[in-house]
């Protein structure tokens, strides 16, 4: 395996995750003030379960 990382200036050759990675920041890291890395933990993994309900629940079409 051959790891092949994202040109400099290139997001748009992963644009997946580049959508997640702004997605992530306006939504959890902007919008908190962490105090401690614990917490940053927890409401990161709060934040990324929720990002995945809404995800299946947009594909299932319900």
């Amino acid at each position: 395996m051959q790891l092949d990382f994202i040109r400099p200036g290139k997001p748009v050759e992963y644009a997946f995750i580049e959508s997640f990675n702004g997605r992530l920041r306006d939504e959890c890291v902007n919008v908190h003030q962490f105090t401690s890395m614990a917490e940053a933990q927890h409401i990161i993994e709060a934040w990324r379960l929720d990002y995945n309900q809404r995800a299946r629940t947009a594909h299932s079409g319900t």
